[in-house]
């Protein structure tokens, strides 16, 4: 392993400014916290090493493509997802309830494919264009608006939708 001298000050401050936003992306696109910040965790030990070349461009960019990557692979790999729904009886405390939204909106998220889901949390959490979104999941545009569009139809006929999805994922 190499040593990363002089970029640990830099390494630290980028994770402390942008760790909570590349866990909230993972999350978006596993659908599942404890998976996303593995994720994350994965992705920023392997950037460790190479951190001053990766600092001088663009390193936010690098390691959303890295989660990217990352989730494809593990979703190739087949590796097992927990995708089991808490019992509708459940009574979250007052406090709870945007909790609880969230929660609604990621399970929805998780009925969506791989490809739906990473479109929908780079156009709709991340604010990407169309072209940045193509770029960053290495598709063209018209695969962006066809899978945005497919996603965003699912998204309203889903039956536990009952509040603005749009607003809820930024």
């Amino acid at each position: 392993m190499s040593k990363n001298v002089g970029g640990d000050d830099n390494f630290t401050s980028f994770v402390q400014g942008q760790g909570r936003r590349l866990v909230h992306l993972a999350e978006l696109l596993t659908g599942d916290r404890q998976i996303a910040e593995d994720l994350v965790q994965e992705v920023l030990a392997r950037a460790y090493p190479r951190w001053q070349r990766l600092a001088r461009d663009d390193p936010y960019a690098y390691l959303r493509r890295a989660l990217i990557n990352a989730r494809t692979d593990q979703w190739r790999r087949r590796l097992p997802v927990p995708v089991e729904r808490p019992p509708e009886d459940i009574v979250v405390p007052d406090h709870a309830v945007a909790i609880a939204e969230r929660d609604a909106v990621l399970r929805v998220l998780r009925d969506l494919t791989t490809r739906e889901r990473g479109v929908v949390a780079m156009r709709y959490y991340e604010d990407l264009t169309e072209s940045q979104t193509a770029k960053a999941l290495g598709i063209s545009v018209g695969t962006v608006k066809s899978t945005t569009s497919r996603a965003l139809r699912k998204l309203r006929e889903h039956p536990a939708v009952e509040l603005d999805l749009q607003e809820e994922l930024r």
